[in-house]
């Protein structure tokens, strides 16, 4: 389903209406989830003020959209699926920890190569896609990674770090890309709880509904 431009809804995080917070990404294949844990654990034992990652919301984020209404989720999916058919699916090497920023860092993340470089296709074709929806592109250049935790305070943050130095080089193995997934993200005491929305097959021809 396409929009004529002048047609094409307005919307995304500054919309006054208020809707679901969504987000796309890619999964991430469990074997490479456990072992992902397996250094978020190793650098848990720092102790420094962090807020970890639950290994059940562990993802690959490729586009953060933000608040979107039950109305405006067809255009979104119809954007979604023209992207996603254009590539076929691919994999992605998941090795390497580091920081955003470095000197002092709030996010800490395990790194995401794309020796096929179908992955910076793929956001390029969702960044263009959402774009003629009015969904703002990002201003910085995409960095894949997937976050292990947020940095809350500067408590043993040098054994963090070092603890960092010694997780180098992570090879944590190689994760199969399929499909896109729109998820909504619900915040809650406990942290955010994602749930998906839609799925959307690369190279494929299935037609998706949101909220299936």
């Amino acid at each position: 389903m396409k929009l004529a431009a002048s047609a094409a809804p307005r919307y995304g995080s500054a919309s006054k209406e208020a809707g679901m917070r969504t987000f796309v990404a890619v999964e991430i294949a469990e074997p490479i989830r456990r072992e992902i844990q397996a250094v978020r654990d190793g650098l848990a034992e720092a102790q420094a003020n962090v807020k970890w990652v639950e290994q059940d919301n562990t993802h690959l984020t490729l586009k953060f959209i933000g608040n979107l209404s039950a109305g405006q989720m067809p255009e979104v999916c119809a954007a979604l699926e023209e992207a996603a058919a254009d590539v076929e699916p691919f994999d992605i090497e998941i090795r390497g920890v580091g920081t955003f920023p470095k000197r002092r860092p709030s996010v800490l993340w395990v790194g995401v190569e794309d020796p096929s470089r179908l992955l910076g296709r793929l956001h390029a074709a969702i960044e263009n896609g959402l774009q003629k929806l009015g969904i703002k592109k990002e201003g910085r250049k995409f960095s894949p990674h997937i976050t292990l935790g947020r940095v809350r305070g500067g408590k043993n943050i040098g054994a963090l770090l070092q603890a960092l130095d010694d997780e180098q080089p992570a090879e944590l193995g190689t994760s199969r890309v399929s499909a896109l997934i729109l998820f909504e993200s619900k915040l809650s005491s406990a942290g955010p709880v994602y749930g998906s929305l839609a799925e959307i097959p690369l190279r494929g021809s299935r037609s998706v509904e949101c909220g299936e």
